[in-house]
């Protein structure tokens, strides 16, 4: 509009001071309508430069910029970033325990191998002194053995002692504590077979009969 309002009264002969005037009164309303964007979180992420200095400015007065869209985005990125040192540096010494861990580990069955290896030499050690003790023994005797007029020791026997009919061998005396008790085992009653006499007569509950027959035979 004001660009046709321009070419209007230039062609009508307008003065050059009143275009001027027109021009800078339209560039002036063009650049008061465009509004300043506010620099986005993705931004602060990018530039550290200008995320330090909004977070500079911004922590001059916290309550006043508490809804400053910039200090908001600033803020914002300075704890994302903050989060993900942390978790990197967690990762790290996450690595840094496993390595050391796994060090520890072999150092460790280093230590028992070379322990085995040591016992194992000591133990080859001792087997090889015990034969060259019997080797020597060995030897002796086969050169004592080769010696004239050499003669073979003869068995050692054992002679038998017989002792007198009046040895006794004594039994040791054991002396109970004076806390222990007798005890007397009671016999269990055994049943005998009594006979009885001839003239008593036997009679059977069940059959009643039986009495009487054989009373009358």
């Amino acid at each position: 509009m004001v660009v046709r309002y321009i070419a209007v009264f230039g062609a009508k002969g307008l003065r050059r001071g009143v275009l001027l005037s027109l021009v800078l009164i339209a560039s002036h309303l063009a650049g008061c309508s465009a509004e300043i964007r506010p620099r986005s979180f993705m931004q602060f992420m990018d530039d550290s430069i200008a995320r330090e200095g909004t977070l500079a400015r911004c922590n001059q007065d916290r309550e006043a910029t508490a809804g400053d869209a910039e200090c908001i985005n600033a803020r914002r990125a300075a704890s994302t970033l903050a989060a993900r040192a942390d978790e990197e540096l967690r990762e790290q010494r996450e690595a840094n325990s496993d390595v050391l861990r796994a060090a520890v580990r072999d150092r460790e069955g280093y230590a028992q191998a070379a322990a085995r290896r040591a016992e194992a030499a000591v133990q080859v050690t001792a087997d090889a002194e015990f034969e060259s003790q019997w080797r020597v023994a060995q030897e002796n005797v086969q050169a004592q053995a080769a010696q004239p007029g050499y003669a073979e020791p003869s068995a050692a026997t054992l002679d038998f002692i017989e002792l007198p009919p009046s040895a006794s061998v004594a039994l040791p005396y054991v002396q109970l504590p004076a806390s222990a008790r007798r005890r007397e085992l009671v016999p269990e009653p055994m049943l005998g077979e009594i006979e009885l006499p001839a003239g008593v007569e036997y009679r059977d509950n069940a059959n009643p009969t039986t009495g009487a027959a054989g009373s009358g035979s």
